[in-house]
């Protein structure tokens, strides 16, 4: 990728997680009769590229599960989780986006679930069900606070976001549309200058997926806001919306899509990203892919293809990202994805 004309900063080599994470996992399910079902899963995330950890797990990919560690009951009433899972909102937003919410081409290159505390949550219950054509979850994580001993208080941002949300989704046959919200207390993990504690964060998005057989529309709008102690907490509004296309033609497929941040703050630092991309499919567990994306950053935003660690650049960041400011990025990548 690219920042700016005079902070360039160039990556060339060989990577994973593009269009989808690396990762082990685990699942199993026991039946305890009478309709009642315990399960478990325990996935671990992996870098292929030098077999390291991903996803902030343990020093060998193995000694810690970043990603879903969960225990539970399911039923006809639907079913209960326990653990470190995905929260309703990144649920949906993978739902909706044409490439799943990974990678240079997908739209949280500038939406928020490219935040870890947006899209997982450690310590946390959630209930999922399904009734008709009407679906939904409801979850609460308590966060995850290592750093405390003996009653000491915590110390702001050491501590995961404690964090409730939810989605409904309505399957109409062709379609899904849904609703889908989050709230994050303390979130410093989702923006390095939400410091103090009373510090809170909410974001809500509408959208949907319609399959017109030749082609599938992709669509969704989102909200951000901010409040709490920090002064800059209040410069925190921004709003997102989501137009794209995924095209089957046998064993290939195409998508693209159109993203657009809006800061709706002073600093008025919007952003636009497209993104593209090519599948061919050897098999059912084989593809080969080929993506494209690209920013545009406006008075001085900072967004970044690259998408490195949690929203901290563009307008989100209040000027303290991981990326340089700049008018422009872009990245692409050609790989291979094996499901087995």
């Amino acid at each position: 990728y690219v920042v700016g004309a005079a902070n360039q900063r160039n990556f060339k080599g060989i990577t994973g997680g593009q269009t989808t994470s690396s990762r082990l996992g685990f699942r199993g399910t026991e039946d305890l009769g009478g309709g009642l079902s315990a399960t478990f899963t325990a996935e671990f995330g992996l870098n292929s590229d030098g077999g390291a950890k991903a996803q902030n797990a343990g020093a060998t990919g193995l000694e810690g599960a970043s990603r879903t560690m969960t225990v539970g009951l399911k039923g006809s009433w639907g079913g209960v989780d326990f653990g470190r899972m995905t929260t309703p909102f990144n649920d949906t937003v993978a739902a909706v986006d044409p490439f799943a919410a990974t990678g240079v081409a997908s739209a949280v290159v500038i939406h928020p679930a490219g935040a870890d505390a947006i899209a997982r949550s450690s310590s946390a219950v959630k209930y999922s069900g399904a009734f008709g054509p009407i679906s939904g979850s409801l979850m609460y994580g308590f966060g995850e606070d290592t750093t405390q001993n003996n009653g000491a208080p915590n110390v702001p941002g050491t501590k995961d976001s404690s964090v409730w949300s939810f989605n409904v989704l309505y399957n109409y046959g062709p379609g899904v549309v849904g609703i889908t919200h989050i709230k994050l207390n303390d979130p410093m993990s989702l923006n390095i200058a939400l410091t103090a504690e009373s510090d809170a964060a909410k974001s809500t998005a509408v959208g949907g997926v319609h399959d017109f057989k030749v082609l599938k529309l992709h669509y969704a709008y989102n909200k951000l806001k901010s409040s709490g102690a920090t002064l800059a907490a209040a410069q925190l509004d921004h709003s997102d919306w989501h137009l794209g296309l995924t095209v089957p033609m046998g064993v290939h497929s195409f998508r693209v899509g159109y993203n657009r941040a809006n800061d709706k703050s002073t600093r008025n630092q919007d952003a636009t990203h497209w993104g593209l991309g090519y599948q061919y499919d050897f098999s059912k567990r084989t593809n080969l892919y080929a993506i494209y994306g690209t920013v545009r950053n406006k008075n001085g935003a900072a967004y970044a293809v690259n998408r490195t660690g949690n929203l901290t650049h563009g307008a989100l960041n209040l000027g303290a990202g991981n990326n340089a400011a700049g008018s422009y990025t872009r990245g692409m990548g050609v790989g291979l994805v094996h499901r087995f």
